[in-house]
């Protein structure tokens, strides 16, 4: 195997997770490998065993993805996005594969467990190529860039309440105090057909970077992240961020990795498997929409089973929210049950 690596870079990153003040588990799960330059969070939703089974699930199939330098084979021959050009990657393929493998996995442990059916998971990661990082991510963790003293949030919200602030309903201050702030609208594992935020990025020297569940940003706002990135000593980092999310109080799970650009250990890349020759049996078949700051990929179809040739859809509009949603606990939308059909009476 090869590596990836086209550029010297350096990553110092730190990863940790608490349960909070409120909960008594936790569903969160973070990834954090700076030998191979790829980072993750994820935060579980379906109960005290479903949640934390998804998130564990979620950041296993980034782990074995990036590690073997491929999915399982089944996910080759299932997803295969349309690289034929050679605009992808291979880190940036892997990252979507990652992703089509932690859909798959949670999908099939729920079937073979029918206790834990209806769990998922967000998903946010990324992965460095050189000074590239390549994002990928669903649902409502984040992931944030600190450059130049300025915060700026990369990710957007897969969450109810997130689209009422785009249309204008709610502002930022009405979303963080209402009762369905924990409805997401998208997830891992909760649907076969899943749809992915994916963008590049070119990361510089002196850049930090946080990746974090909603059990952060729930609590701690952005002008405080903002003072704690650029005050608090790096290594002392994570440990901060919780402190001052329980420190508001805690009600949920909080998970943060934070990665600094240009300091720590050399990356020595994702290794890429060496190619047997061209095999048009394993074309790629799926297209993906090319945005250059940020764009939609849809690994359409199924996770089980994906026609050939599917073409790149529009996200689909939000779900209608439940009456009334636990407060305590992550969901994603319900579907809306069909309209039953009324008998016509005799004559």
């Amino acid at each position: 195997m090869a590596s990836t690596k086209t550029s010297h870079v350096q990553v110092l990153g730190f990863g940790a997770t608490d349960t909070g003040r409120v909960r008594d588990h936790n569903e969160d799960n973070f990834y954090c490998d700076t030998r191979t330059g790829v980072f993750a969070v994820a935060d579980g939703m379906g109960g005290h065993a479903g949640g934390e089974t998804a998130s564990r699930l979620a950041v296993e199939a980034v782990s074995q993805v990036f590690t073997n330098g491929r999915p399982d084979k089944e996910i080759s021959d299932i997803f295969r996005i349309d690289n034929s050009n050679g605009e992808f990657s291979h880190v940036r393929l892997l990252m979507l594969q990652a992703f089509a493998q932690a859909n798959t996995n949670i999908i099939r442990f729920a079937l073979e467990n029918p206790h834990l059916h209806g769990m998922g998971t967000t998903l946010t990661a990324m992965a460095f190529e050189g000074y590239t990082i390549h994002f990928a991510h669903v649902g409502d963790s984040r992931a944030y860039i600190l450059r130049n003293g300025e915060l700026r949030q990369l990710s957007e919200d897969h969450s109810l309440v997130y689209q009422h602030v785009k249309a204008g309903l709610l502002t930022e201050e009405q979303a963080r105090n209402s009762m369905f702030r924990n409805i997401i609208i998208r997830s891992v594992g909760t649907e076969p057909e899943l749809t992915v935020d994916s963008w590049s990025f070119e990361a510089q020297n002196g850049d930090i970077f946080l990746l974090c569940s909603d059990g952060l940003t729930n609590m701690v706002m952005d002008p405080e992240l903002r003072e704690a990135l650029l005050n608090s000593p790096f290594h002392d980092l994570t440990s901060e961020l919780i402190h001052r999310a329980n420190e508001h109080g805690g009600d949920d799970n909080i998970s943060v990795v934070v990665l600094k650009v240009g300091e720590g250990a050399e990356i020595e890349g994702v290794q890429t498997p060496v190619a047997a020759g061209p095999d048009e049996s394993t074309r790629p078949r799926i297209r993906l929409n090319e945005l250059q700051e940020e764009e939609v990929d849809t690994l359409g179809g199924t996770a089980i089973k994906t026609p050939g040739d599917v073409k790149p859809t529009e996200p689909k509009p939000p779900k209608a929210p439940a009456k009334k949603p636990a407060r305590r606990s992550k969901k994603a939308a319900p579907k809306a049950k069909p309209a039953r059909k009324r008998k016509k009476p005799k004559k």
